[in-house]
């Protein structure tokens, strides 16, 4: 294995652009430096030098595997529009889905702006909320999810900049103190190319229809661990994964972590849904139900219904 020390604070998260091009490094408290990947430096020097076990530093290159990761600089502040000078805090960054090359990233106190790469930084404010602790991006990257004080999420149209909406939970509780104490710092993602969006939260996820707002289904945690709220989750690639092949993975607040997995199961008339495993509870099909016991109810009528005589004759 081969890297590179890209900063000289702790690295908080790692990012690429969907084409893979454009690495975003968060670090620190406030610090985002962006590379670009090239394959060329020094002619075949590339390739000469995929069994050193150094990175390797060239004209200002930093060389890594079979790639070479340029920098491209660090992202200036933002402008403020939060008086009394509240410390500047990233808590995410993500790329558009956009061909042009964007990265959405989220402060804690100064709301969410999109800064441009190419061809040097410019930013434009998104949305103007205080406490932003995190942030998911829609595939085509014109919806934005972030957390709410009451363990759902809030939808928001980023061309607008208009509030799209609330996901509810039917079955919600009062968590205020759990939110208070850091539930609002919880993961979230669109799945099955933004028609759907998987958040946690407390001894429970929520898969959501964006398009309505209402939950689809629940994955509940093992009752042991139903208190805790859940601080990390991910997903199979949903746009190309099969139905059965489809896993959930979420895990629980410590001590004690434990990791629990769902997965995929076929569904109609919505193939993605339930998922199913040890530990989640998914309803039957009342409609299929209903039809087996219904022919199997009439099937002995029907049995004992005279033949149709059709007289030629008449």
């Amino acid at each position: 294995m081969v890297g590179f020390q890209a900063t000289q604070y702790p690295v908080k998260s790692m990012t690429l652009s969907p084409d893979k091009s454009l690495l975003a490094i968060s670090s620190g408290r406030n610090e985002i430096t962006v590379w670009s990947r090239s394959a060329e430096v020094g002619g075949s020097f590339i390739t000469d030098s995929l069994n050193c076990s150094q990175p390797i530093r060239i004209n200002g290159h930093l060389l890594s595997g079979a790639f070479c990761w340029q920098s491209k600089g660090r992202l200036p502040h933002p402008p403020s529009f939060i008086p009394g000078g509240d410390m500047l805090q990233v808590t995410s960054v993500a790329w558009t889905g956009a061909e042009s090359a964007e990265i959405v990233v989220s402060y804690l106190h100064h709301g969410v702006f999109s800064w441009s790469v190419s061809p040097r930084f410019r930013s434009r404010k998104l949305i103007h909320i205080d406490k932003v602790c995190s942030i998911s991006l829609s595939p085509d990257g014109k919806t934005l999810a972030i957390p709410n004080q009451t363990s759902t999420f809030d939808l928001y149209d980023l061309t607008s900049k208009d509030k799209l909406g609330t996901l509810t939970d039917p079955d919600a509780v009062d968590n205020s103190e759990a939110v208070s104490k850091g539930l609002r710092v919880r993961p979230g993602q669109f799945i099955h190319r933004g028609m759907f969006f998987i958040g946690a939260s407390v001894g429970k996820v929520h898969v959501w229809c964006v398009g309505t707002g209402s939950r689809a289904q629940r994955l509940s945690l093992d009752p042991d661990r139903s208190h805790l709220p859940v601080t990390l989750l991910t997903t199979s690639n949903s746009n190309t994964t099969k139905c059965k092949e489809y896993r959930v993975a979420a895990c629980n607040r410590g001590p004690g972590q434990v990791i629990e997995i769902w997965k995929g199961n076929v569904h109609r008339p919505a193939p993605i849904l339930p998922f199913v495993g040890a530990v989640s509870h998914s309803s039957p099909s009342y409609l299929r139900t209903l039809i087996i016991c219904a022919i199997a109810c009439l099937l002995p009528a029907l049995l004992l219904i005279p033949p149709l005589v059709v007289d030629s004759g008449a």
